[in-house]
């Protein structure tokens, strides 16, 4: 993975998978994945928006790490690349991930499926 800066304001993200040992043919389904790029700066979520190579705009994420993950399918062989641009608000995408927390559970879920997560209970003191 490679990340290259060209201007103040974007960044570019490139990555290039290597053939798979066990790739045998071109015709194979590519699973959807997520791949992370090294970034050593903290992106405003609220200020920033990624494009990939048609110029379609795709959600990605900041980890904690400072590192930007992606979901690709990206087959072996290959490369993608996405520009990373800040000065505007992200689209809505369909199906975010939310996180709702109550007193009694931690409910994660993306508008199709979801998983609710018991808290621990304190003992008394």
């Amino acid at each position: 993975m490679q990340l290259s800066s060209r201007f103040p304001k974007h960044r570019i993200l490139k990555i290039l998978r290597e053939p798979s040992p066990s790739a045998s043919s071109s015709a194979c389904l590519t699973p959807t994945q997520i791949v992370d790029f090294d970034f050593s700066s903290t992106i405003d979520p609220a200020q920033s928006y990624l494009l990939n190579a048609a110029g379609a705009e795709v959600p990605f994420q900041q980890l904690s790490n400072k590192h930007i993950a992606v979901s690709t399918d990206l087959p072996a062989n290959a490369s993608r690349s996405w520009t990373l641009y800040s000065g505007r608000p992200p689209a809505s995408f369909p199906n975010p991930v939310t996180l709702n927390a109550n007193a009694s559970y931690y409910e994660i879920g993306n508008g199709l499926t979801g998983v609710r997560i018991t808290r621990p209970t304190r003992p008394a003191a």
